[in-house]
């Protein structure tokens, strides 16, 4: 399942286009397009369990605030 998804995510990247891919570069400060294309090929499984255990543990909160209704 896990090399599933990982290979679909790359999958994705290949159907970027070439602007795409420059304006990820500038807007995020990476150093190269390539560079960022790249990321996932050394991810683990046991990279995805750290990350989720690390965010499992923070707090989720969320707020909504709605205006009174106009009379």
């Amino acid at each position: 399942e896990f090399q599933t998804a990982k290979n679909a995510v790359q999958a994705e990247w290949t159907k970027k286009d070439g602007i795409s891919f420059w304006l990820d570069a500038d807007t995020f400060k990476i150093a190269s397009p390539n560079t960022d294309m790249h990321t996932t090929d050394g991810t683990t499984l046991a990279d995805v369990n750290a990350y989720a255990e690390k965010i499992r543990k923070r707090p989720i909160v969320a707020v909504l605030v709605n205006p009174p209704p106009a009379n």
